[in-house]
């Protein structure tokens, strides 16, 4: 069965020299998963959430230097396994900001660590030790891998930058992320001290509170931020609102241009589909397009069929309810994966070229396939009649989407509703409702669906409600009784604050991936200057280059870690 909120789980050997310390208040995103997927939840939840590559090896590291710091800090009887430093401000930008503190969890490896590094005569320069900072964002809680291989986000920086530069690596954990909550509980007046100018403001404490520590200087101390998606806008917001503490940033995947209807997200999924780059073609592109318009027209006369068909939980009650029915179509979009695309999975249907290869054959011959033949409801006597490309569409969903255990397809909207609408703020956080929250106060990021905007999942006309902005404006009212017009004003401010595409600044780098959807809100190559540099990395998904390397990675991914690589080295120099 697809997991449609995988998250890497990688296996971490000796760490001699990490601690969890909790400074009050950042979580790296998706370690990569986690937002529920609920019909148009869907696409909120996948705002930024990689379903991550899942065949990552484990990796192990050993190191033969000892911890050369060790940081003291307020032990949680609670949690013995972390350590908090808790003066972390709840409000930065309250007019009483030292009325209230908490702890927020981050990690530190100093295997590499020295208080100088080379120059480019070869000789140390003792005035400017490095620090690389993997910027947390939405998502599960961060684990001590985040910097012993920096997991999904970090691993360029961390197994290649590191012992290079002899750089200080540090993570820190987004506010009511993981287990960094400032406050009691995920009330909406609670959410309100949730956003990124919150979270640069964690950042800028938090630097400072490293380099006492570690007894660095705040002036010639060269901090590089790194993070992918969100966490890449947030690498990328720190360099340019805090140039006086972060001396360069790379800003991979980082869709910095809010917008409340992310029609371009779809668009670049059909430019995937087709891309044979990594095994899509107009063949396949074309079937998906059939397959779509053939569910919207069984949909719009017989939903129950459908759901039989699809082997929905009961499917003539569920699929009575429209909100059900957007679901399940927003749900069979994820089975095509742009934005996680591995090239190099094993397992069945797991990437766009095996699912191509599925939708454009008119016969499966794969494991995927022969389970299906023995699934416990058989395709309707019907069949026969229907187009081939609605059957593969089937046969696909079954294959991945069928709860083993139950047997049918879970499909329910009011009940993903109710769990994001509990304030509750137990550990680990989740994410759902805090993500969800920063869409409707701060991004949009709502992916529609329409059939000019190339969109290759809309049913042509015969479900003229479904990809649109209703459900998910109406749930941010619903949540957080923030209305239509709020969002708007909200996602205009944040561009006004951050610059969007616009924004001004110096060494930070955007690479995006030449398959991820991301893209569509990004920065566009060449960057808005020289210095700011933007480049695609062809066939690539979500920051596939931030990933640990693996044997087989493409050239292009090769070629980008090398060019990240260079401009880090570059930069260090200035």
């Amino acid at each position: 069965r697809l997991s449609l909120s995988t998250s890497l789980s990688e296996r971490i050997g000796l760490i001699p020299v990490v601690w969890c310390i909790a400074f009050l208040c950042m979580t790296l995103p998706q370690s990569c998963g986690g937002m529920p997927h609920v019909g148009v939840l869907t696409s909120m939840s996948r705002n930024h959430k990689d379903l991550s590559f899942s065949s990552l090896p484990g990796k192990s590291r050993s190191s033969s230097n000892p911890s050369r710091v060790a940081l003291k800090g307020d032990l949680d009887s609670s949690t013995d396994s972390f350590l908090f430093f808790s003066s972390q401000l709840v409000d930065h930008f309250s007019p009483r900001p030292a009325s209230q503190f908490w702890k927020q969890r981050y990690f530190v490896n100093d295997t590499f660590f020295k208080r100088s590094s080379p120059s480019d005569s070869g000789d140390a320069d003792v005035n400017h030790p490095v620090v690389f900072l993997c910027v947390g964002g939405e998502g599960p809680p961060l684990t001590p891998d985040v910097v012993v291989t920096g997991s999904v986000h970090c691993a360029l920086a961390v197994e290649e930058l590191a012992p290079k530069h002899n750089a200080l690596v540090v993570a820190l954990e987004h506010r009511f992320y993981g287990y960094s909550l400032p406050t009691k509980d995920l009330s909406t007046e609670n959410l309100s001290v949730l956003s990124h100018r919150q979270a640069i403001a964690d950042i800028a404490r938090f630097v400072t509170f490293i380099n006492q520590k570690f007894q660095l200087d705040d002036t010639k101390t060269k901090w590089v931020t790194f993070g992918g998606s969100y966490p890449g806008m947030m690498a990328g917001w720190a360099r340019a609102k805090l140039p006086h503490l972060i001396h360069a940033s790379v800003a991979s995947s980082a869709p910095v241009q809010a917008i409340v209807d992310n029609a371009g997200y779809n668009a670049v999924v059909g430019e995937a589909i087709a891309e044979p780059l990594v095994g899509g073609s107009a063949e396949c592109l074309k079937a998906v397009q059939d397959a779509f318009n053939e569910l919207g027209n069984r949909l719009s006369c017989d939903p129950a069929s459908v759901g039989e068909d699809l082997m929905v939980c009961n499917a003539a009650e569920t699929l009575a309810d429209r909100k059900n029915v957007s679901q399940l179509i927003d749900d069979l979009t994820l089975l095509f994966p742009a934005q996680s695309n591995d090239p190099l999975c094993t397992e069945d249907l797991c990437n766009i070229a095996k699912i191509c290869e599925h939708m454009t054959t008119a016969t499966t011959t794969t494991k995927a396939a022969a389970n299906t033949a023995v699934a416990r409801r058989a395709l309707r006597q019907d069949q026969q009649t229907q187009s081939a490309s609605y059957n593969q569409l089937v046969t696909l969903a079954r294959a991945l989407l069928v709860d083993p255990s139950s047997g049918c397809m879970e499909v329910n909207y009011a009940l993903g509703v109710a769990g994001l609408a509990d304030p509750s703020g137990s550990m680990p956080l989740s994410g759902d409702r805090s993500w969800i929250w920063q869409t409707c106060s701060e991004f949009g990021f709502y992916q529609t669906c329409s059939a000019d905007t190339g969109c290759p999942f809309h049913p042509h006309g015969t479900l003229p409600w479904y990809g649109s902005l209703e459900l998910s404006l109406e749930l941010c009212a619903d949540l957080f009784n923030i209305s239509k017009d709020d969002v708007y004003v909200n996602v205009n401010q944040t561009n006004q604050i951050t610059g969007g595409r616009d924004i001004q600044s110096t060494r930070i780098a955007f690479p995006n991936g030449g398959i991820d959807p991301w893209k569509a809100q990004g920065i566009f190559p060449p960057g808005p200057d020289d210095y700011e540099p933007a480049f695609m990395v062809p066939g690539a998904s979500h920051h596939a280059w931030t990933h640990p390397s693996r044997p087989g990675d493409s050239p292009s991914l090769v070629k980008a870690r090398a060019a990240i690589s260079e401009l880090v080295e570059t930069w260090l120099s200035q």
